[in-house]
């Protein structure tokens, strides 16, 4: 394991701000590792410190990143820089990058993202304000992967309503998950062994979903319909499949089977659902077309059911 540490001592000592450790998994972003880098540089909030770790990409990222660090060192309060010796996968390097971290605050963002300038100072408001919760997420801006504007809001307007419900929160992660990723922000304790989200499974396929959840059913979980980052799209078309792959099945079904005991009320009937629905595509293959079909029918029309009254509660409902 390829690593460089740099520590930077020379702060004003009274500065008040909490430390915030911006943890950034790479892999092979060489396109747009410099520009993620420079956004992190240009926040407003100063205490910072700054781990990468590069999930041994085969291209220039790490040796570019690892530049790039050496030159901007003094805007950070402590750097560090890996490269992983082998690939150890999404989940993996993620959970490595919060045992790195000594920060009283940490969020993250992976390297071919943007963050906005105020993307710290709004969610750190939330948190200090509600010490009630463990992590706040936000929206975000779409782009594309030449950088122009796809869509000004990742987080549709609907969606945002119910996302900003406490009560509904839960239900609409489940049914309409569409958060982009470089939107979380969280407390250092949530992430240790105990907290609110704990350490991450090892065996597990995907992580936001996962963490989401966790944090959103123990009531450590807050939305806040600010765009904090711009979130880049590299597929050349922004519609969603009819049906996901089966590596998203699998890896929505292993999540929401870890959370499944969390959750009660409707929360709880949405997920037995989801995952009935989810096991139905991974054993489409096990029975006859039609059956198949009839199936996958039948819990598209209840999800949609599920949908609507989450839409008609979200009406009613201000918090």
């Amino acid at each position: 394991m390829d690593s460089n540490f740099v520590p930077h001592s020379e702060r004003e000592s009274a500065d008040a701000e909490t430390l915030v450790s911006v943890l950034v998994p790479c892999y092979k972003h060489q396109e747009y590792v410099i520009e993620c880098l420079e956004s992190i540089k240009s926040l407003g909030y100063k205490r910072l410190e700054l781990i990468i770790s590069d999930d041994c990409s085969p291209d220039s990222t790490f040796a570019l990143a690892e530049e790039w660090v050496q030159r901007n060192a003094c805007r950070f309060e402590r750097t560090l820089i890996v490269k992983q010796e082998s690939n150890i996968g999404v989940v993996r390097n993620l959970q490595f990058l919060f045992d790195s971290s000594q920060g009283d605050y940490l969020t993250y963002i992976a390297s071919d993202d943007v963050f906005v300038e105020s993307a710290i100072s709004s969610r750190m408001k939330i948190l200090q304000e509600d010490k009630t919760i463990d992590a706040v997420f936000a929206n975000a801006q779409l782009i594309s992967s030449s950088g122009a504007v796809v869509k000004e809001r990742f987080i549709e307007k609907g969606i945002v309503k119910e996302l900003s419900s406490t009560r509904l929160l839960v239900s609409s992660l489940l049914l309409n998950w569409y958060v982009p990723g470089p939107v979380m922000m969280m407390r250092r304790e949530a992430v240790l062994e105990g907290g609110s989200l704990g350490r991450l499974p090892v065996d597990l396929k995907g992580e936001d979903r996962y963490i989401y959840i966790r944090l959103a059913s123990r009531g450590k979980l807050r939305f806040l319909d600010v765009v904090v980052a711009k979130y880049r799209t590299l597929q050349d078309s922004l519609s969603q499949p009819s049906s996901p792959s089966s590596f998203v099945t699998e890896y929505f079904v292993q999540g929401d089977k870890s959370n499944r005991n969390l959750l009660s009320g409707f929360s709880r009937i949405i997920i037995e659902i989801l995952i009935a629905q989810y096991n139905v595509e991974l054993n489409k293959g096990k029975s006859s077309i039609s059956v198949y079909k009839c199936k996958n029918l039948f819990f598209r029309l209840v999800t949609r059911n599920l949908r609507m009254i989450l839409f008609v509660c979200s009406m009613m409902w201000k918090k």
